[in-house]
């Protein structure tokens, strides 16, 4: 049985074997003797130890495992020999190569090369090419799609979502180098060399970094603003579905008229009932989904705090997205019930009268609202107000043209449903006797059934009101004395005290 330790590698605790620690120590003891004199010796040093803990944590599958004195070998072997760094004569150029690792380009932003963010540079030594290329390629589609400004758009996300190459091993895998010890001192000495001898490219990295702090401070601000404005949604929202009944009792009730008939009884009537259930729950599942979202990621937003529990977030997600989808299928479904138009023409009735006599029959006491919409709750069934059109006629006899529309789910459905309206004009001689209102039988759901009378009158014919009747003037500034008309030539019908005025 071996003795195990813990070890720390670049703030990395591990489990170490005692053979093994010993052979790690006595190399990184020979590399630090090493490079202790050469320039740069301690940020070679530092890298040497970063990429070993990188290999530890690959070869032994995390912190967790123990090391064993072969992954120490495995490790020597891929970052070279100290006898193979050294030479044979202590020199490094007399050094052989080292195992050779199977290496993939990895897509960094390049600090060393960068004149703003480092995106160009590091996209190209990604792809191996010169960085002047990209550069050249971004400012000709900067001035070709200047308006569109997407060339900008997209260096900015490229910019957000590309890390930053901050070690050297991130600068070798972003070039497609081994990372061992010879390339790591050979990129180290690079970069001080080229420190000692290019003052513009530290300006350009210092304006780099002024402006990534300046532009993540931006970003944190939109951020905030942003997870503000969802918060404040989802308050809103509260506070809307709250006072909902409110103001369904205000607006639809009282200020509509609906003969106390509720906004969701009303939908009782028009919806299946199964549609109306299903589509209930899904709208309410939909809101609070919403609501949470809209509050949850607002506040991280705003505080940045942990998400945890992903699996929740994305269950609800999945909820979020089956509720609209049943929803649209059922609400299409119910659309479809009301998607085609049909209407029915009542045989045409011809009268011969100098004087016509318009009045309405008795109806049930039903309060008036704008949508001319009307339901029994005694009788359970629906009412309609017919719209009358008097017009002119182009011959000497009087015509009276009655014509009931619906829609439905299809065109005989619709003929169907227009059928099946009650709706009787009583002619006798000169009078003509029009319901005040249209039934819809009990058994049918409103399908916006409608009514239109159209009443020809030859020129001179005069037409009596009764008190009743002059309601379906629908006109402004109608009297009772005004409740004797006469049809005219170009004015339509009009009071029969003005043609005496004029005549006079």
């Amino acid at each position: 049985m071996k003795r195990v330790e813990n070890i720390h590698i670049n703030g990395i605790v591990f489990n170490i074997e005692d053979d093994a620690c010993a052979g790690l120590s006595a190399y990184i003891d020979a590399l630090d003797k090493y490079f202790r004199h050469e320039q740069g010796g301690s940020e070679i040093m530092a890298d040497i130890e970063s990429r070993i803990a990188e290999l530890f944590a690959e070869r032994a599958g995390g912190t967790g495992q123990v090391v064993t004195a072969e992954d120490v070998a495995n490790v020597i072997e891929v970052l070279g020999a100290i006898e193979d760094i050294t030479g044979a004569n202590g020199s490094a150029e007399t050094a052989e190569p080292p195992k050779q690792e199977k290496t993939v380009r990895r897509l960094y932003r390049d600090p060393d090369r960068r004149c703003i963010g480092g995106v160009c540079a590091g996209v190209s030594a990604w792809m191996g090419i010169h960085p002047a290329i990209l550069r050249i390629l971004f400012v000709l589609t900067f001035f070709l799609f200047f308006h569109s400004g997407i060339s900008i758009l997209v260096y900015v996300i490229l910019w957000i979502s590309m890390p930053i190459a901050k070690t050297t091993a991130q600068k070798l895998e972003m070039q497609g180098k081994p990372v061992n010890i010879s390339n790591i001192e050979r990129n180290i000495k690079n970069q001080l060399s080229d420190a000692d001898l290019s003052s513009l490219r530290q300006f350009f990295n210092e304006s780099g970094n002024m402006i990534n702090r300046f532009f993540g401070v931006c970003v944190r601000i939109l951020g905030i603003l942003a997870g503000i404005f969802m918060i404040s949604c989802g308050l809103c929202a509260i506070a809307g579905i709250t006072v909902l009944p409110f103001i369904e009792n205000l607006l639809f009730n009282h200020l509509v008229e609906w003969d106390l008939l509720t906004f969701n009884e009303l939908l009782k009537y028009i919806i299946t009932p199964s549609s109306l259930r299903i589509l209930t729950v899904c709208l309410w599942l939909i809101w609070i989904i919403t609501v949470f979202a809209l509050v949850f990621w607002g506040m991280r937003l705003v505080i940045r705090f942990q998400i945890r529990y992903y699996a929740g977030h994305a269950a609800l997600f999945v909820i979020w997205l089956c509720a609209i989808v049943v929803a649209v299928v059922f609400g299409s479904r119910e659309a479809l019930r009301f998607s085609l138009h049909n209407s029915l023409n009542e045989p045409e009735t011809f009268l011969q009268a100098d004087t016509l006599y318009l009045k309405t029959t008795p109806s049930p006491k039903l309060s008036g609202n704008p949508a001319g919409m009307y339901f029994d709750r005694e009788n359970k069934c629906f009412y309609g107000a017919p719209d009358i059109h008097i017009l002119k006629s182009d011959n000497d006899r009087i015509r009276l043209d009655v014509r009931k529309q619906s829609q439905g789910e299809n065109k005989l459905e619709a003929y169907n449903n227009a059928e099946n309206i009650c709706f009787n004009v009583d002619v006798k001689n000169s009078t003509v006797v029009i319901p005040r209102f249209f039934g819809v039988a009990p058994a049918d759901t409103w399908k916006f059934q409608q009514v239109d009378v159209f009443l020809y009158l030859p020129e001179g014919t005069v037409v009596v009101f009764d008190d009743d009747a002059l309601c379906f003037l629908r006109r402004r500034g109608v009297r009772k004395k005004d409740n004797i008309r006469v049809m005219t030539e170009k004015q339509g019908l009009q009071p029969i005290v003005e043609k005496n005025n004029s005549e006079n």
